[in-house]
């Protein structure tokens, strides 16, 4: 008798997950087009997965503002290279405001290992932030 775990298609339980996640979890193509938006990045980014599924994620998520001597360029050219890249992104919503995430994204390949997406996470570290700097000030 098989359990109706191992029945249960590898896409449902896919798309399970994306939805429990805290983190935001967005999929782009290879020309950064929003393939899979998952409930926290609704919650996060002000955009619904109807909205934000099929633009431009310079169109929904903007740039982002990197670490002083980082770019969005620099950090792409790090993944490529090596698999993945995580750093503090300042990161705009839909509302114009805006919030500190630590953001890591893992390049996606084909079996001839050409570029087909992306696969980002997006944690809002702003109130950590904030904790780690009245800490700071209190030990002064």
């Amino acid at each position: 008798m098989r359990s109706s775990l191992a029945i249960t298609s590898t896409s449902e339980l896919l798309s399970k997950l994306l939805d429990i996640a805290h983190g935001a979890i967005v999929v782009v193509d290879d020309s950064f087009n929003i393939q899979i938006w998952n409930q926290a990045a609704e919650r996060t980014f002000g955009w619904t997965a109807e909205e934000a599924v099929g633009s431009n994620v310079a169109d929904t998520m903007g740039s982002g503002e990197f670490a002083e001597g980082m770019s969005f360029e620099k950090a792409l050219d790090s993944a490529l290279r090596s698999g993945s890249w995580w750093g503090e992104v300042v990161q705009t919503r839909r509302d114009g405001s805006t919030f500190l995430a630590e953001v890591s994204f893992g390049v996606l390949r084909d079996a001839d290992e050409q570029v087909i997406g992306y696969v980002t996470n997006h944690q809002n570290i702003t109130g950590q932030r904030a904790v780690e700097e009245e800490l700071e000030r209190t030990v002064e």
